[in-house]
């Protein structure tokens, strides 16, 4: 660099550094009590922005930070969400874009399908509003699917170092989000309940999915590690989760985990299936005085509601909730089978009886997985949709037999363990109408594509 520009480039940072200063001085002057906040938000976001112009694919990091408050749930579009939504219409240009000029990769068979699902779900909202359904019911259930949007940004920007770490701490983000939340109203909850019944309907049923992924990945790591203590920091986490995921009180997640985690202690080695039952111990010790310090005096109360749901399940017969669902899935199944292959699209409104109240209502949402994909998106996504999940189930087994290094084994062992118990917990709650879900699943897709090829090579 020459003198010159070496000179050059000192007086143009002079001139940002004074330029913001005064800007700054200004704000003091004019903000008032405010300033204070405005100083620190303006800061912030020029701090945000030359950080993000240095990490490649640093906007696709970011629309999955600001998918964090899509987790809630909220009826509308809240304003911590329409930053997400205003992203996600972005990523979709960008990927409409890439399709038009040819820059999509289609190397793969996973790359295939999610080009074609992103394909088939605005042919799908046509459907719908073809069907009978409203334009808003319509375009809003695309919002489901908005996961599907990240499956070729992430799987063109892994093969950066900083892209994968950053990647990877989010999804930690993730995690602790949703567990220390879920744990937190759940004690909320149980404070009022002095009797088992009360304590048996204080549930935090949400994103499980979520939880259960936590179960497998940490279950996977402490299983995998050849360090002690690392084994003890995994199992904790695991036991953590695990208390979490038992606390939605949700059967059909304790059953995908039950399944997940015998599919897991199945594909490792003998050395893993010992880590595995040395885990146990610590995990039912783990929990009790995990409960113990957190739930105090309640601990009783919680116990007797958890093992009254529990019972629920070998008791022999339906509760009014899984009635519900079964009558649910009949009508559904009833009116598949009149349009089997293109299905009724998105937003397509149906009538069914609702026990809980004894009337009848109209709904567009299907609690089976199965059906409900093959309700909204036909025959050709519901191919589409399992096709993706036994794929990620093999990749991940391959990749897991494949590779020697510590974080691959744990993901792909924790990715197989999430898929297989999906493919049950799908039959309750449909994993295809959950964001999270298919959030995560486009996510494990990318990965394990990026990094079961490599491995090959």
């Amino acid at each position: 660099m020459t003198y010159s520009e070496s000179l050059s480039k000192y007086l143009e940072y002079a001139v940002i550094i004074s330029a913001t200063s005064l800007i700054f001085a200004v704000i003091s002057f004019k903000g008032g009590t405010y300033s204070p906040i405005i100083i620190f938000s303006t800061g912030a976001i020029l701090l945000s922005i030359y950080l993000l112009s240095k990490i490649e694919g640093a906007f696709f990091l970011s629309s999955l930070l600001f998918a964090i408050p899509i987790l809630e749930g909220t009826e509308g579009i809240s304003t911590l969400e329409a930053p997400f939504y205003i992203f996600s219409l972005i990523i979709a240009a960008y990927i409409g874009l890439e399709m038009i000029r040819g820059n999509i990769i289609t190397e793969t068979t996973h790359d295939k399908l999610y080009l074609f699902l992103l394909l088939l779900l605005p042919v799908a909202s046509l459907l719908g509003i073809f069907s009978g359904a409203s334009k808003i019911s319509a375009i809003g259930e695309i919002t489901y699917f908005l996961g599907l949007l990240f499956y070729f940004p992430v799987r063109r920007h892994l093969g950066n170092k900083t892209f994968q770490h950053i990647l990877m701490g989010i999804v930690l983000i993730f995690l602790g989000y949703v567990l220390i939340r879920n744990i937190i109203n759940y004690r909320a909850i149980i404070v009022q309940a002095v009797l088992p019944w009360q304590a048996e309907k204080a549930r935090v049923a949400a994103n499980e999915f979520i939880l259960l992924m936590g179960c497998c990945l940490f279950m996977s790591a402490a299983a995998v590690t050849k360090s002690f203590i690392r084994q003890i920091i995994f199992t904790l986490l695991f036991c953590s989760f695990l208390g979490g995921l038992i606390l939605t009180q949700s059967r059909g997640y304790w059953g995908a985990f039950f399944f997940g985690a015998i599919f897991i202690f199945y594909i490792i080695n003998r050395q893993g299936k010992r880590r595995i039952l040395s885990t146990l111990v610590v995990l039912g010790v783990g929990l009790f005085l995990f409960a113990s310090v957190f739930f105090g005096g309640l601990l009783d109360t919680v116990m007797e509601g958890l093992v009254t749901r529990l019972q629920s399940i070998g008791s022999g017969g339906l509760d009014v909730s899984l009635k519900d669902r079964l009558y649910e899935s009949q009508t559904v199944l009833g009116l598949i089978l009149q349009n089997p292959i293109t299905g009724y699209g998105l937003g397509y409104m149906f009538t069914r009886h609702a026990l809980f109240l004894d009337v009848f209502i109209q709904t567009s949402f299907v609690h089976n997985g199965y059906l409900a994909t093959w309700f909204k998106l036909g025959l050709p996504g519901l191919i589409t949709i399992i096709t993706i999940w036994i794929l990620n189930i093999r990749y991940s087994i391959e990749l897991y037999n494949q590779t020697d290094q510590f974080i691959h084994k744990t993901l792909a062992l924790g990715i197989s363990g999430t898929m297989f118990g999906l493919l049950f917990v799908n039959n309750t709650s449909a994993q295809v109408l959950l964001f999270e879900s298919v959030l995560f699943v486009s996510l494990f897709s990318a990965y394990l594509n990026h990094f079961l090829n490599r491995e090959k090579t």
